[in-house]
This record gives C-alpha cells, structure tokens and sequence, in this order.
C-alpha cells in the first residue's frame, strides 16, 4: 500500500511537468514592419514597435470570437479559423475580412494557404475556397480523421495530418492517398508549417515531413520539448535544461553549450541571437561568437509561468499566464500590465494602435490606420501638385507653379526642388454586419515597388454587385491561360446573378469588365554559362536576349518624348520576389542562387547544378516607374506597357458546365481615349470548362481559343485534369499560337515567340507504396526547342527508406 502511495505521489510530481511540456508552442507569432502578431487558441495580441504596446485585435466588429481553431500566414496576411467563421486579416493594416461558408455556416478546422486556394479541413472533409471564383468546394476524407493536428499545402498537394495517418490529396486529379503513421501522433503533439515542409512536435521527438520525398524524418531530443524557433533549414530547440541546434539538412543535432542556464522555459531569436528565458534571468546568447548577455526579469514574473517570447528590434515581449511585459533594450526597462487588461472596450469613437475607428448603427465600422513621414512629389501624367502649391506643370525642363503655364506665379529649373506630399501608408475601410466593405487604400512608402493606390467594393456572397475596384487592380476577373492576369492602373467591376447553380456553390451569371495600363510584364531570358556564376538582369550585355521580338504589345513601354532604348533602362525596374530559374528545362531550388533587388544581380552558389553545357532561363516580372523615382505617385502612367480594356460575361446553366465570352482590347497609345474600343488588337476569346465528378471519375477539360479581330491571329490552348478510379491520374495542357498574336502578358518562355507546346503528365500507383509516372514536355518557338521526357518509379514502404528512381533527358536547341 505504501508503494502505491508513492507511485501516485511521483505520478502527480510529474504530471503537471507533462502538461506544460508543450505550454510555448500553442502560440503562433507572424511579424511585419513595426508589429508581431502573437496568437493562441483563445487571445490574438499585436505588438508594436513603435508604440511599444501590446494590444488585442478586433478581427470582427460585430462577431465575437471567443476560440481560435487555427492561425496561418501567408503573403502578408494571416487567416483564422474561429468560433465566428473564417477571417483574412492583412498583418500590416490589420484590415479584415470575413470569408463565408454556404448558407453562412460555421466550420472550424485546421488551414493552409496556396496562391490559389484558401483549404480548411476537419475530421471528415477538406474545405477549398477558389479565391478568384469565390466558389467553395467539398472533399471527403478517405476516413474519418481521428484528430487532424494540421493541414499543409504545396500548391500541387494538400496534406492533411491525422493521428494516424497522413492524407495527401493531388489537386489536379483530386486524388486521395493514405499512408499510416509508423506511430500515432501523441495528444500533445503540435503542428509547426514552414516554408518547404512541416514538422509534428510531441514528447521528445521532432517528426519533420518533406513532401518533395514524401518522407519522414525523426529525431529524437531525449528529453521533453517546450519550445522551439524554426528557420527551416536549422532548427533551435529547447528542453527542461538544454538547448539545441538541429540542422535540418543532415538531422544531427547539437547541444549548444550555454552556462549557468538552469531550467530553460522557452526562446527566441533575434538576428545571430538566441533569447532564453532561464530559470533565473533571460540569457542572450550570440550564435557566431558564443557571447552572452543578461536581463534580469521584471519583478514579480515566475519563469516557470512563462508561455512565449517574442523579440522584435531593440524590444523583447513576455508572456506569462497572467501578464505580458515589454522590455526595452535602449532603456533597460520593463513595462508590464495584466492579460485580463487587454480587453477590448467597445466605444463609438476609439483612437489607438489599430487606428482611429468610428462605429456606428447596425454594425457598421469604419477603421482609419496607417502612417505619415517625409516628402515626395505627386505626379498626373506632367502635372504636378504639392502642399504648399496650387499646382504645377512640367514645361520641358522647368517646373511652373500656378494656374497655368501663361500666367506662372513662381518657375523653377529643377522638378526635386517642388515641395512635396509626405510619405504615406494609410488604409481606409468601412465593413458592416453582412461582410460588405469598402477600402480606401493609398502606399508609396515602398523602396522597390511604384506605390499602390485606390478604393475597392466587396459585397457578400448574395449580391449581384461582387466587387468594383479602382486604382492599382488587375485583369484576374477574365484572365486565361492566353491572357495572363496583370497588373493595372484602372478600375474593374463584377456583377452576379442571384441565382447560384443547383448542387454547386457558383453564381450562375457572372459578368466582369474593366479598363487600365498595364503597368507590369514578365520577362524571360537565357544565361549564358559564366564561371563566377554572376548576371546583372538589366545588363543586356551579359544576357543572351531572345525575346527582343515580343508577344506583348510593345517590346518596350511606351513613352511619346522619349529615346525607348533609354526609357527601357531608366524606367523599369524588377519586381522583387518574382525571380525564377530553370536549368535544363527544371526549375531550381532558390536556395541554389540569390538575388539582390537593388542592383539587379543574380549571384548562383557554388553548390548550384550549372556546369558549361547547362541550358539556363530566367524569368522575372518587370514594373514601369516613373522618370526613374519609384516613390513618385501617378494616376495616369506615363509609362506603360499599353491601355487595355476588356469584358465579358460566364454563364453556368449546369454543375458540369460553363461558357465564358470575353472581349480584350490592347493599344500602344498611352493616352489614347477609354471610350476609344475601335484601337487596334481587339480579341475575342471563348471558353467552355466542363467538370465531370464521379465516384470512380474525373474529368476536368478546359478548351479556350483567342482571335484577333485586326490581325486575323489566332490562340487555342486546352487542359485536362483525369482521374480514374482511385489510382491512375492524366494531365494534359497545351497551347497553339500564331506568332503575330498579341497577349496581355509574354508568352516566349525564353525563346521568343512560341508556336506551341505541350505538357503531359501520366501517373499510375501499381499498389500505393509503388507509384509510376511517366512526364512528357514539348515547346516550339521561332528562338528555339525545348523537349524533356522522364519516367519515375518509386517505392514508398512506411518503416523503410522513401526511393525514387527517375530516368530523364532534354534537348534543348536554340535558333
């Protein structure tokens, strides 16, 4: 009896050891520009830098949320899934919006983000939400999902974790595989996302899942985990009394040797510095030089309460069960206030960190947020305007300030010398009980991007009225495999029918249509092979350019006063992020090269697959700027890649069924009239998707053919997504086009005009653990070939080594 005594008594020393093993990984935290977004399953706190506070977030005026299933970013924005539904949040103007379920249901479950799809899974079906479209669609799991700990997207794959199996789910064929989990995933287990993977946290072990080898890999820390910082390629990790560097690549894990630690209750980083909260003090150890700092914890805190830190700049946060304090590096100070303090008063009139916010009848809010520093100039196509002028003009080289260029107040010889409006990034948005919203939105702040500006509509998902969006917008709402989606400075509407298709969440008449200049274009080039392994993008001599003879309207943007050789050099500029690189017709791993948006300098590593034969293409976006100043504002473009106006309207009669009619117009004249739809390259273009779902079927096939009615050039293009029964897949897309059309976006791929190609892709699983595929490629354009055949056979058995065999070979020739 007094053995048992003794048993129980450990057995509830323990206990609550095991209970708080995973108390710092229940928060996820998201930072950009002066704030960090700090959320669990039940608070979602920002901290501000520059206010140095922390403060809770309204994500929903009218709704209370009280539980928050699950917390993902993805491209500035952060998505909730919560007791009122489904939110976007953007993480810099912390705008909101609601996403509806039919019916306005409310699902909660696990997310995953792509650039195409919103997905949301529970225990018995995935959730995909065409965010184009604005269509959801349903997927059952193969089986009832005992607890879904997270759900992963590639773009390609969606992969659903269960506590004993993995769901992996191809989007093209809308095929399910299941695999088993060597073990099942503990109770306490955590789900941590990251950029080319995931990783499963539970007890002692971190399981990390690539999906490009379907794999997992483990390793175990010996002791129980409490937190951890994750940098993808290398992991740091903390138990009771150590912490550790797991380096991703190899697995091998090392103890990094930090005195006088005692019991480590969770860390951060910052730059080269980990942050640890220690038994007795916060320990800042330097990762390159193995120095080490100290700050003494505020009075008060137990480090044993201690559920996140968060270093963000010269401050660092702390949460404990009870409180949050602040510390300031300059000053050596600690601000700490109650968690229970952080509620959120209703008021009608509020003026805080989340902007100043107006609330009136019926659920209605309105929400000012932003900022207000230094000076720049504000463009209209050669007019000019600041704060301290009526107005000016540019009149050749000189600057005339007044009414008129007769009649001048004051000229000047130099256009920096005008007084100009301040930087600015506000953010205007009013929203009501129904997930309407109307946005103001005006950004120049930005060192590599023009600034981005203008007013969008979004109705509910009841109204005929969908949206309306002027300023900076694209063409998404009729964009097509043959005429890409761009960006513009215009404006756009969308109208529905009221009337939604039966058996399917899609309107049955929709009707879009919008004008602008087109103010971006993508760019594709081939590298010669250079040793040091370094290209300039806007150094033509250092590139072999094929593309000088383009399918876009213009190979240059358009200027009426100014030399194109010189207007190309000096008004565009790359955008950042929209760098990509094939070798050998495969695209390459960014971490095989870098690129420095400033200068335009792409720098390949020495660990690259590029030798002297390599066949290299790069393809990255371009923007126009004005006169060379990226921060000027304009209205009107004075340089652009042409005026494009398009419309037209796609109707469903049927859940298999859709035709879409659609009219684009390009012109080369930047001022040409809106009204003016008799320019030239007038193109009509149809298309009829058809979707077929079955039990045992899928058949998805969407022809499209282009005409231009000038020109008489004609496009067609096709793709087709297959399943059949619940192992074999057929993809298929291709396109044929006349070299004189003529596109919203390029279409060389490299080799300058295309002719035509194709893409054909086979896959067949003998058994599950044994899949086939077989992949065929083709191009033809009047710069070169390019074909690629490969077949792959994998063996994928759970408790052994993932093999994949792959035979493969491509040709390329250019003219």
């Amino acid at each position: 009896m007094r053995r048992k005594k003794y048993l129980l008594f450990l057995l509830l020393m323990l206990l609550p050891s095991a209970l708080t093993a995973q108390q710092s990984l229940k928060w996820r935290t998201f930072k950009a520009d002066n704030n960090t977004w700090l959320i669990s399953s039940s608070n979602i706190l920002v901290f501000s830098s520059s206010s140095q506070s922390v403060r809770p977030v309204t994500v929903d005026p009218v709704r209370q949320v009280n539980s928050i299933t699950d917390a993902v970013e993805y491209d500035g924005s952060v998505f909730l899934s919560t007791d009122a539904g489904l939110y976007k949040v953007n993480i810099s103007s912390q705008n909101s919006e609601r996403i509806p379920f039919p019916d306005d249901q409310i699902i909660q479950g696990k997310i995953a983000v792509d650039i195409d799809y919103q997905w949301l899974a529970n225990s018995g079906t995935l959730y995909k939400y065409d965010v184009l479209g604005g269509e959801w669609q349903s997927y059952p799991l193969p089986e009832q999902a005992e607890k879904l700990y997270g759900v992963y997207s590639t773009g390609d794959e969606v992969f659903c974790v269960d506590k004993n199996s993995l769901y992996r789910f191809t989007v093209s064929t809308e095929k399910w595989n299941v695999y088993k989990n060597d073990r099942p995933v503990s109770d306490n287990g955590t789900f941590v996302p990251g950029k080319t993977g995931f990783k499963i946290v539970e007890g002692t072990f971190i399981r990390s899942y690539q999906p490009s080898s379907f794999s997992w890999d483990d390793v175990d820390a010996k002791e129980p985990l409490n937190d951890l910082f994750d940098e993808d390629s290398v992991l740091y990790i903390s138990t009771g009394s150590t912490v550790m560097r797991l380096t991703a690549a190899n697995g091998i894990i090392r103890p990094l040797d930090i005195p006088g630690t005692g019991k480590v209750h969770a860390l951060t980083k910052q730059s080269d510095t980990l942050i640890i909260a220690a038994e007795n003090r916060i320990i800042g150890f330097d990762t390159r030089t193995s120095g080490m700092d100290f700050i003494q914890y505020p009075s008060g805190t137990k480090a044993s309460e201690i559920e996140k830190t968060v270093s963000h700049g010269t401050m660092l946060v702390i949460i404990t069960e009870n409180n949050v304090a602040i510390y300031d590096k300059v000053n050596r100070a600690w601000t700490s206030l109650p968690l229970s303090g952080l509620s959120q008063e209703v008021k009608k009139v509020s003026w805080n960190d989340e902007g100043l916010a107006l609330r009136y009848t019926h659920g209605i809010q309105s929400v000012l947020k932003g900022y207000i520093e230094d000076n720049i100039t504000l463009k209209f196509k050669g007019y000019e305007y600041d704060t301290t002028y009526y107005g000016a003009m540019k009149v050749d080289s000189e600057v005339v300030i007044g009414l008129s260029s007769n009649d001048p107040v004051l000229k000047l010889s130099r256009i920096d010398t005008v007084p100009g409006l301040p930087l600015i990034n506000l953010n205007f948005q009013t929203t009501d009980a129904h997930d309407r919203n109307l946005t103001a939105f005006f950004n120049n702040t930005s060192k590599t991007t023009v600034p981005e500006k203008g007013i969008s509509y979004q109705g509910n998902r009841e109204d005929r009225l969908n949206s309306v969006k002027i300023g900076t917008t694209s063409n998404d709402q009729l964009s097509s495999v043959l005429l890409p989606a761009t960006r513009l400075e215009g404006g756009s509407f969308v109208v529905d029918s009221k009337k939604r298709v039966e058996n399917r969440d899609r309107k049955m008449l929709r009707f879009a249509a919008g004008t602008g200049y087109i103010t971006t274009r993508t760019e594709w080039r081939t590298l010669p092979f250079r040793s040091d392994g370094v290209y300039y993008l806007k150094d033509r001599k250092s590139l072999t350019d094929t593309t000088l003879e383009n399918d876009t309207i213009l190979s240059g943007i358009t200027d009426d006063n100014a030399d194109p050789l010189q207007t190309n050099k000096d008004t565009i500029s790359i955008v950042p992020g929209s760098v990509k690189v094939w070798v050998d017709g495969e695209l390459l791993d960014s971490t095989f090269y870098t690129f420095f948006a400033e200068i335009a300098k792409l720098q390949f590593s020495s660990s690259a697959p590029v030798d002297p034969v390599s066949a290299i293409t790069v393809q990255y976006k371009v923007q126009t700027i004005p006169d060379g100043r990226i921060n000027d504002v304009e209205f009107v473009p004075e340089h652009n890649f042409g005026l494009l106006y398009f419309g037209g309207f796609t109707i469903s009669p049927l859940e298999w069924l859709s035709t879409r009619v659609g009219f684009t117009g390009l012109a080369s004249d930047t001022m040409s009239s809106f009204a003016d739809i008799r320019r030239p390259y007038p193109i009509v273009s149809i298309g009829t998707p058809v979707e077929v779902r079955r039990q045992k079927l899928l058949l998805k096939i969407n022809p499209e053919f282009s005409y231009n009615m000038t020109s008489g050039a004609r496009a067609g293009s096709i793709s087709m997504q297959s399943r059949i029964g619940d192992k074999t897949g057929l993809i298929f897309n291709g396109m044929a086009i006349d070299t004189s059309f003529i596109s919203t976006d390029t279409l060389s791929y490299g080799y300058g005009k295309i002719k035509n190609q194709y893409d054909f892709n086979l896959s067949h699983d003998i058994i599950q653990e044994i899949p086939l595929s077989y992949y065929q490629h083709s191009r033809r354009a009047k710069g070169g070939t390019e074909s690629r055949y490969a077949a792959q056979a994998g063996l994928h058995f759970p408790g052994f080594p993932y093999l994949d065999i792959t035979a493969s070979r491509t040709t390329i020739i250019t003219v």
